[in-house]
């Protein structure tokens, strides 16, 4: 048993590896950042995060309300589908259900085709 549980089965390890963000591109530090490290994953993102002048900044994508809840891509936005459905699920362990991915098949093709 170790002490980093919280009793729910997650770890403090595990917490960090889901939600943990790199010190900048490559980086092999990690950070945890109070409002970035909560926001969920869309492949129609809503913001993106970036490290810059030492810090983790936030950036508006488009107009986002207040209370609106903030997406950022955890995959790479090039990627298809499938291959976007792939990353998840091996890296996080969810299959995205976005706007994006559950879209009907000849539009997700023509997305896929633009990305």
């Amino acid at each position: 048993s170790s002490d980093l549980s919280d009793g729910s089965g997650k770890t403090l390890l595990g917490i960090f590896k889901t939600n943990g963000l790199p010190m900048g591109v490559g980086s092999p530090h990690g950070v945890l950042c109070l409002t970035i490290s909560r926001a969920n994953h869309s492949c129609v993102n809503n913001c993106y995060h970036g490290w810059v002048d030492g810090e983790e900044r936030l950036y508006a994508e488009s107009d986002i309300s207040s209370g609106e809840e903030l997406f950022t891509n955890y995959s790479q936005w090039h990627e298809t589908t499938e291959q976007r459905q792939r990353d998840l699920e091996g890296k996080f362990g969810f299959v995205c259900a976005c706007p994006a991915c559950t879209e009907e098949e000849t539009s997700r093709r023509k997305s896929d085709a633009t990305r």
